[in-house]
């Protein structure tokens, strides 16, 4: 698959923005020491991968007390339009259990230790095909060229491309899980061109469903 650029602002994000929508959360099972149970639902699979997130070039790890930094991914399913925030650890991996369905990377919130909370717009979509099974979704690698102000604020650029490690990431999964990594199966995030910034008008929406059924029926003919 080719690895695609591309380039989009650190903007910052306003206490209205966080209220605007109702999330739930997904926990990253990774973190809970208990990932291979999420195998026995009937109505969900497993995904994982990573967000490897570095600042001019060098790898950044993240922490969650008060003044750590941190990202969160935000998901967007589209059957049921339902929000998501789902956790990774400190080096951006996870392991989320979710029904089958395509979701939107809508947007990756990112707390600053310094000068508190920003977003940006990654335009990457994945799909969960089927129920009860384990998928690989690479990794996307964000390289943020950070800029502060003369009162610490933060902007910049970022860049965003998706890797894919398989099969040589899939043991430490495999073994979290407690399965042989011949049952892992893969399904990319892709980068969407076109997808909107936001995702919270029916315009928006339509748009987006749009995009993401050629996308992914183009995948699978």
């Amino acid at each position: 698959m080719e690895m695609v650029k591309r380039c989009r602002w650190l903007v910052a994000l306003t206490a209205a923005a966080l209220l605007s929508a109702c999330f739930s959360t997904t926990p990253n099972l990774k973190e809970q020491g208990n990932a291979g149970q999420a195998l026995s639902s009937a109505d969900t699979s497993v995904v994982f991968g990573r967000i490897r997130w570095t600042e001019h070039g060098t790898e950044k790890t993240f922490g969650k007390g008060l003044f750590g930094s941190s990202i969160t991914p935000n998901l967007l399913r589209i059957e049921d339009k339902s929000r998501i925030r789902a956790d990774v650890d400190k080096n951006g991996e996870f392991i989320w259990k979710l029904k089958p369905g395509i979701y939107v990377i809508n947007k990756i919130d990112y707390r600053d230790s310094w000068s508190g909370n920003y977003f940006t717009v990654p335009q990457v979509a994945f799909r969960v095909p089927e129920a009860g099974k384990v998928y690989y979704i690479g990794t996307l690698e964000v390289d943020f060229a950070s800029k502060r102000d003369l009162i610490g604020g933060l902007s910049g650029q970022v860049r965003s491309r998706v890797v894919d490690n398989a099969p040589r990431g899939y043991d430490a999964p495999a073994r979290e899980l407690g399965i042989q990594p011949d049952r892992i199966d893969k399904s990319l995030m892709v980068h969407v061109s076109g997808l909107p910034g936001t995702i919270d008008t029916t315009k928006e929406f339509n748009v987006t469903v749009q995009l993401l059924n050629a996308v992914f029926f183009g995948l699978s003919h």
